[in-house]
């Protein structure tokens, strides 16, 4: 499913176009590292929000183990094209949660091998070949 050829355009832009009632996959200049006593939430913010803006409405978890920037699935809800400037705009957040007990090694994110998105360096997966 994921390595169909229709299913994401990838481009790179000084700035993110984020149009009327559509979805964009964007990715954090940062590089997230979790150990296995940490995971995170990716949060919106209400700022944002407002303005029908949603911000990994889906799957805001961050898991333990995690390492590499965090995709965000940016939703535009309203009748108006907004743009991002990396470095500039901060729609979101991450808030950190402690586990009370650490995941073992063959838990965390990445360790097994129905993990599709581990290790990708952008937020749009390689076709598989």
């Amino acid at each position: 499913m994921f390595d169909k050829a229709d299913l994401w355009e990838q481009h790179e832009e000084e700035y993110l176009t984020l149009r009327p009632n559509k979805m964009v996959l964007a990715q954090t200049l940062e590089r997230v590292i979790l150990p296995n006593d940490l995971m995170g939430l990716v949060e919106g913010r209400s700022s944002w929000a407002r303005f029908g803006v949603g911000i990994h409405i889906t799957a805001p978890k961050i898991d333990p183990g995690y390492a590499q920037p965090i995709t965000l699935e940016l939703f535009n809800l309203s009748e108006v094209a907004y743009e991002l400037q990396p470095e500039v705009d901060q729609p979101c957040q991450l808030m950190l949660v402690q586990l009370s007990t650490a995941l073992d090694e063959n838990e965390i994110y990445g360790s097994l091998p129905g993990d599709f998105f581990a290790n990708f360096s952008t937020p749009v997966p390689k076709k598989r070949k």
